[in-house]
C-alpha cells in the first residue's frame, strides 16, 4: 500500500519518469539557501554560538537588507534574498551581522548640504560638457558610460568632495537620462555607450525653449547670495597663506569660473590650477565685498560695505597703496570703484594693529618688535640719525637715535614664533594710537657711582685656544 501511494505522488507531481534523471535547472541551485543541521546567521553564514540568532519578523528587515545588499553589490546576499522574503524563508540573523550591514552604507550617503551641493556642481558641468560636444562636432559623440563617471569622479576630488566608493554608474546614466531627453542607452557587450538621437534632438529642444533665460540668471543669483550671506568673517590682522578661498563661498567660486572658462567639465579639470583660479578669486572677492542685503531707499553716493565680508583683496589693496605712495586720493577713487576700502577705514585698520602692537608691548612688559623669535642669540647696534644739522630753526632740524636689532637662527635652532599681532573682534571707529608703555617713553638716567671703573681679571686665556695657535702659526711664518 505504501508503495502505491507514493507510486501516486510520484506521477502526480511530474517529477520523475522511468529511466530519465533528475533536471535541476540553475537558478534554482543558484538560490536554494545552504542545509545545515543547527539554524545560521543569513548575514554571516555561522551557527549562533554565544550569541542568540533572531528570527525576521517584520518586512521592514527584508526592504531593509535588500537596500544594503543592492547599494554594496552583494551577490551573495541577493543571491539568498532571491529565494524570497526573509519572514517566508524563515532567515535568522544575529543582531551584531544586522547592524554591522547597516552601517557598512552610511560612510556612503553624503548627507551634508555642502556636498550635495558639489555633487550638483559638478553633474551640471558633465551635463553641459556633454551638450557642448553634442553641439559642437560634426558626427554625434558617443560616450562611453565608464568614462564619463571618471570624468564625473576626478571633477568631484577637485572641487573638494571626498569619493571613498567608486560612481555608481547606473544611477548616473539614470540622471543623465532624465536630464537631457534626447540622450540614448545603449549595451555593446560589457560596456554601455551614451549618444544622442539627431532626429527626435530639435523636437525636444524647441519645446524646451520656452523657458526664461532670465528666470534662471534670477534662480542662480538667489542660491548664491543665499549661500554669501550665511558666511561671515573678520579680518584678524594678517593675510594668511592660501587663505583667499576661506573668505569666498564655493557655489560663487564656482559660478564665476564657468562665467571666466565656460561650463564644459572637460576645461574646468584642466584650468583647476592655473592662474584662471586667481582670477576668479579676484573676482569673487569683489562680489562678496561689495554685496548688500537690501538696496538703500533713499539715492546716495556714498558706497556701504559690511565689515563681516571684508575680504582681503580690499584690505592688501588699501594697505599696498598706503604703504607705497601714501595717496588718499587713489585710494578713494579705487573705493568708489568698489575695489578696495576706503582711506578712513585704512587709518581705523593702522589704528587697531597698531594698538595691538603696543597692548603686546604691555603683556611682555618690553619694547620688541612682533617678528623677533624667541630663544635666538640676538644683537643690537645703536647710532645718532641727525637730520639737516646746518639748520638754524628747531622746525627742521631732527636729532634722534636709531636702534638695529639682528637675530642669529642656526640649523638647530631656528627660534619660536611669536604669531602675529591680532585684532580685537570688537568693533571700534577710533583713529588714535594708544601711547607706548612708559618704561619705553620714559628712561631713567644711568650713571656710576665711580669715576674709575675696573675690570674683574680673566682666569682663561682672552682668546680661544684656537685662535692663539692660528696667531702663533702666522708670526712663525
Amino acid at each position: 500500500m505504501f508503495d502505491q501511494q507514493s507510486r501516486a505522488e510520484s506521477a502526480s507531481g511530474q517529477q520523475f519518469s522511468t529511466g530519465t534523471p533528475t533536471v535541476h535547472t540553475r537558478s534554482a541551485a543558484a538560490h536554494r539557501l545552504p542545509q545545515s543541521t543547527e539554524p545560521i546567521c543569513f548575514c554571516c553564514n555561522k551557527p549562533a554560538g554565544t550569541a542568540d540568532l533572531h528570527e525576521a519578523a517584520t518586512k521592514e528587515i527584508d526592504k531593509n537588507v535588500r537596500r544594503c545588499a543592492t547599494e554594496l553589490g552583494d551577490t551573495e546576499l541577493l543571491a539568498k534574498l532571491s529565494a524570497g522574503d526573509m519572514i517566508a524563508i524563515e532567515a535568522k540573523y544575529h543582531r551584531n551581522c544586522l547592524r554591522a550591514l547597516y552601517n557598512k552604507i552610511r560612510p556612503a550617503a553624503l548627507k551634508n548640504e555642502d556636498a550635495d551641493r558639489l555633487h550638483g556642481i559638478a553633474f551640471a558641468e558633465l551635463v553641459v560638457f556633454m551638450e557642448d560636444m553634442h553641439a559642437d562636432e560634426d558626427n554625434a559623440p558617443v560616450f562611453k558610460l565608464s568614462d564619463v563617471a571618471n570624468l564625473y569622479k576626478t571633477r568631484l576630488e577637485q572641487l573638494g568632495a571626498t569619493v571613498t566608493n567608486r560612481i555608481h554608474t547606473t544611477r548616473l546614466k539614470d540622471r543623465l537620462l532624465s536630464v537631457l531627453p534626447d540622450l540614448r542607452a545603449h549595451s555593446q557587450g560589457r560596456d554601455t555607450l551614451l549618444l544622442f538621437e539627431k532626429d527626435i534632438g530639435p523636437a525636444l529642444k524647441k519645446a524646451c525653449d520656452h523657458d526664461s533665460d532670465a528666470m534662471h540668471l534670477v534662480r542662480a543669483a538667489q542660491v548664491v547670495r543665499r549661500e554669501m550671506f550665511q558666511t561671515r568673517f573678520t579680518f584678524d590682522g594678517a593675510f594668511h597663506a592660501d587663505g583667499q578661498k576661506d573668505y569666498v563661498t564655493p557655489s560663487l567660486l564656482a559660478l564665476v569660473n564657468m562665467i571666466l572658462d565656460g561650463a564644459n567639465i572637460k576645461h574646468q579639470t584642466k584650468l583647476a590650477n592655473t592662474s584662471s583660479t586667481t582670477a576668479a578669486l579676484t573676482v569673487s572677492q569683489l562680489l562678496m565685498f561689495n554685496s548688500v542685503k537690501h538696496a538703500r531707499s533713499v539715492e546716495s553716493t556714498s558706497v556701504r560695505h559690511s565689515r563681516e565680508r571684508e575680504t582681503p583683496l580690499p584690505l592688501y589693496l588699501s594697505l599696498k597703496i598706503h604703504a607705497v605712495i601714501r595717496s588718499r586720493g587713489l585710494i578713494d577713487t579705487l573705493f568708489s570703484l568698489g575695489m578696495c576700502v576706503s582711506y578712513d577705514r585704512l587709518l581705523q585698520l593702522t589704528a587697531d594693529i597698531a594698538n595691538g602692537v603696543c597692548q603686546r608691548f604691555n603683556m611682555e612688559e618690553v619694547v620688541c618688535p612682533p617678528k623677533l623669535r624667541k630663544g635666538l642669540f640676538t644683537t643690537g647696534s645703536v647710532d645718532n640719525i641727525d637730520h639737516n644739522p646746518s639748520s638754524a630753526t628747531a622746525k627742521d632740524y631732527f636729532h634722534g637715535t636709531g636702534i638695529s636689532l639682528m637675530q642669529h637662527p642656526s640649523h638647530t635652532n631656528g627660534g619660536l614664533d611669536r604669531g602675529v599681532v591680532v585684532i580685537g573682534q570688537d568693533i571700534s571707529s577710533t583713529k588714535l594710537v594708544a601711547p607706548l608703555p612708559s618704561v619705553y617713553t620714559s628712561v631713567p638716567p644711568a650713571a656710576m657711582k665711580t669715576k674709575h671703573f675696573t675690570a674683574p681679571a680673566v682666569q682663561r686665556p682672552a682668546k680661544p685656544p684656537n685662535l692663539l695657535a692660528a696667531e702663533a702659526g702666522r708670526l712663525c711664518l
